[in-house]
């Protein structure tokens, strides 16, 4: 059985204790590290679950919902912290939303991306408190992130994902090992 290829690979920021949000809203370095230590997280990653759409769920009911099928578009595989950020890398998916991605990515257009999950209160400051019930979702592909500096820029269109995987193996002792969040 043939394996379906991804479309490109895309990178960047995907959280940030550095920046407010564009609300005023700021995520401390313990909300994200108490986030993406969770054994819940690594499995996510490990198993390829953080599965994004091209924008946020309007429905609250499917905002809640990580879709497997059409409606995404890209695979978060990897974070490693940077100082106050966390990097994030993407596989475009071979989905009817991730080849339009793909298409707006050839134009030009540069995303952002942003995260979604559910709180159980809200707060102008998410600290570790407000991690301990924090349901995180999932990252989405936005046109204006909700925290500026969380753009994606890709590493590897469709025919680089061989080489990519080399380069990717070169700059990543330049970061932290994934899930080492400290």
């Amino acid at each position: 059985m043939a394996k379906a290829k991804i479309l490109g690979k895309l990178k960047g920021v995907i959280a940030s204790a550095k920046e407010p949000s564009r609300n005023g809203r700021k995520y401390t370095e313990a909300f994200w590290d108490s986030l993406f230590n969770r054994d819940l997280f690594k499995e996510g990653i490990d198993n390829k679950m953080f599965l994004g759409e091209l924008y946020h769920p309007d429905d609250s009911e499917e905002y809640s919902q990580i879709h497997c099928d059409d409606r995404a578009a890209v695979v978060l595989t990897d974070v490693v912290k940077k100082g106050l950020e966390y990097i994030g890398t993407f596989e475009i998916l071979p989905t009817k939303a991730g080849q339009c991605l793909r298409n707006l990515l050839d134009i030009g257009c540069i995303f952002g991306i942003s995260s979604r999950g559910l709180a159980d209160q809200d707060s102008a400051v998410f600290d570790e408190n407000i991690a301990s019930t924090y349901d995180l979702i999932t990252w989405d592909v936005v046109a204006f992130p909700g925290i500026k500096s969380c753009r994606l820029h890709e590493v590897s269109p469709v025919a680089e994902s061989i080489r990519y995987k080399n380069r990717s193996e070169e700059h990543t002792s330049e970061l932290q090992s994934p899930y080492v969040i400290s």
